[in-house]
């Protein structure tokens, strides 16, 4: 959507929030759903837009290793959990991505359009991006990949989510750089569904349902080595379409590599601390052992992220010792 032809419901966004009724985060949220930019968003809002970060400061170069596991991936579209999709979204991107501010931007996408009702959704391409294997990205491999989501052979984490407004019957292929969703009942979150870990783009021309056999994304590294449960190893593109804070092509990094070290936190502490790695993606098991035999130490690092991801703990209050609610507050 251009800022010049604002969705009706940003006006009364607008309203609900010189009224009280809305917070100015949830407007940012709403209102770039309905395909305002973030900056046009913020400025309606009466908020400043973040700067980049300076130029100066950015190191480009050299490689980080990463204790990480390295799972048995095939079809990203059977993602259950983010923990498989963070080495893959190294080499296959997403059509949108929601920053920690919960603000959902534009990636492959050049900008979207809802229509009044939210039952139509245009969704209008970068032009020009490349795959690793120099195919085109074009509308074919939007509307392949939505509709791996949509196949209950698949068995995509994304079936009961999307398939809940979407039917294989309303993907619109527009053009090459033009797609249309026509959903059966309305739906202000589909930017955000986008960004889901299991959303990654294919390539409909290479991808078979295993993509490490034919691993051609969009993305800033092509793979290299995948060893389940061993290691892996991804090496820069030189061809990557988009730009750093430093206005020169991606990746930073030369490369990045995993070694799966297990789940046992001695191991990867001792690693860390003798340098063989540089940082642990711990996955799936909590960081609290590791944060506890780090956080002294003056060689390592510690840098606090904001995040959504929470763990739960779930009781039975109809058995014990659950049934005490001193037990529960305790």
């Amino acid at each position: 959507m251009q800022d010049n032809t604002i969705h009706p419901s940003i006006k009364e966004l607008k309203i609900d929030l010189e009224r009280g009724k809305l917070s100015r985060r949830e407007f940012l949220r709403y209102a770039t759903l309905l395909g305002m930019s973030a900056v046009a968003a913020s400025q309606l809002a009466g908020l400043g837009w973040p700067k980049k970060a300076f130029a100066q400061t950015i190191q480009r170069g050299g490689t980080l290793r990463v204790a990480a596991p390295v799972h048995k991936v095939t079809h990203p579209a059977q993602f259950s959990w983010i923990s498989p999709s963070q080495q893959l979204r190294l080499v296959a991107e997403y059509l949108t991505y929601t920053d920690n501010n919960n603000v959902t931007h534009p990636h492959l996408l050049k900008n979207w359009e809802a229509s009044e009702d939210l039952m139509t959704w245009t969704l209008n391409l970068r032009q020009g991006i490349k795959f690793n294997n120099d195919d085109e990205f074009i509308a074919d491999d939007v509307v392949f990949t939505i509709n791996q989501w949509l196949n209950e052979d698949v068995g995509s984490s994304l079936l009961g989510m999307v398939g809940s407004y979407l039917e294989p019957t309303g993907i619109e292929k527009v053009s090459d750089y033009q797609v249309k969703l026509h959903l059966t009942r309305p739906e202000i979150a589909v930017p955000e569904h986008l960004f889901h870990y299991p959303a990654l783009i294919l390539n409909h021309r290479t991808f078979e349902g295993d993509f490490i056999k034919a691993p051609h994304g969009t993305g800033p590294f092509t793979l290299d080595t995948y060893r389940e449960g061993e290691r892996s190893v991804f090496t820069r593109r030189s061809d990557y379409w988009n730009q750093g804070a430093d206005g020169k092509p991606l990746p930073y990094l030369d490369s990045v590599e995993f070694l799966d070290m297990g789940t046992e936190m001695p191991p990867q502490i001792a690693a860390i601390q003798s340098g063989e790695i540089d940082t642990i993606d711990f996955g799936d098991v909590s960081a609290t052992e590791a944060y506890a035999a780090l956080k002294d130490d003056p060689n390592v690092n510690i840098f606090p992220a904001t995040t959504n991801q929470t763990r739960i703990l779930r009781m039975r209050v109809d058995m014990n010792p659950w049934n005490d609610n001193r037990v529960r507050t305790a």
